[in-house]
């Protein structure tokens, strides 16, 4: 893949928006069936700063016909930034890697330059012994730093796999010792996951690469878990997720980290993208209000 400078952006001078909330992202799966411009028009409609970008609908537009340059172009017109890419898997597995997981993080590394990403997800499961998942993180991040923004690594911790929560993940951050390397912190995942406070408390501030924010109840609809996560979440306030308390402690501890709205709902997929975009932006502001974050 040709390499391609990233543009500046102009500012978001969309007065009929809402006004956008710094560091406020649209993730990619809040609208994972929307076409790119009806994504781009949410996130202004929301009040965003920017969105996240999914490896896997990247290349699907480039197949389409998009280049790089009207990607950016598209972006930049709407005043928004794509910082945040998801998401590698595949990447500690035992010898050989996959040409699939190869292939992706190739997508992601270049798409880090085209954008001027700062952080790309990388989630599990690792294959070997945890010193081996140690090793392969570390070489990701050695990877990965050179492209984008210095583009950091966020590890996202998920119940189902054996990189279950905030500890694990973070031992893994810290045996690897690399600067660009922390986690990805999804209210999902905590509340469904080891629900320990305590945890969240013990992450430093700056290994707090981003955050994704959705609610959900606490008893989940579909006992199969991956089914649903990506069916079931529901719009900040509407759930039963302690979402103040979430924003307090990261507060508290000095956590700046882009927060990522990941609704992924079959409910608000049936809606115009637009609506969807206003729906959530409105309703994390008020959180965030309550939090006084």
């Amino acid at each position: 893949m040709q390499q391609t400078a990233p543009v500046q952006p102009p500012s978001n001078d969309h007065t009929e928006a809402s006004p956008p909330r710094p560091n406020l992202l649209l993730a990619h799966f809040s609208m994972r069936y929307a076409d790119y411009p009806d994504r781009l028009a949410a996130a202004v409609a929301g009040g965003f700063q920017g969105i996240g970008f999914f490896v896997d609908e990247y290349l699907r537009l480039i197949a389409a016909g998009w280049t790089d340059e009207s990607l950016v172009a598209a972006l930049h017109d709407h005043g928004l930034v794509a910082p945040e890419l998801e998401a590698l898997t595949g990447w500690a597995t035992l010898g050989e890697r996959s040409p699939h997981s190869i292939q992706r993080e190739e997508a992601l590394l270049h798409m880090a330059d085209v954008f001027g990403a700062t952080h790309m997800q990388a989630i599990g499961p690792y294959e070997g012994t945890f010193a081996d998942c140690i090793e392969a993180y570390a070489r990701l991040c050695d990877r990965a730093v050179v492209h984008g923004q210095d583009l950091r690594v966020a590890i996202e911790f998920l119940p189902f796999t054996n990189l279950p929560n905030a500890d694990v993940a973070m031992e893994v951050v810290n045996g690897a010792g690399r600067a660009n390397g922390g986690l990805c912190v999804d209210t999902w995942h905590h509340e469904r996951g080891a629900r320990d406070w305590s945890m969240l408390e013990a992450i430093p501030a700056e290994r707090v690469i981003n955050m994704q924010f959705d609610d959900g109840p606490i008893v989940p609809v579909n006992p199969d878990y991956l089914t649903d996560t990506i069916s079931y979440r529901e719009v900040p306030g509407e759930g039963e997720f302690d979402l103040v308390r979430f924003l307090q402690l990261m507060k508290a501890n000095g956590v700046t980290a882009p927060i990522s709205v990941e609704v992924i709902s079959l409910q608000l997929q049936q809606l115009p993208p637009v609506e969807v975009g206003r729906r959530l932006g409105e309703a994390t502001r008020a959180i965030l209000d309550a939090a006084s974050w």
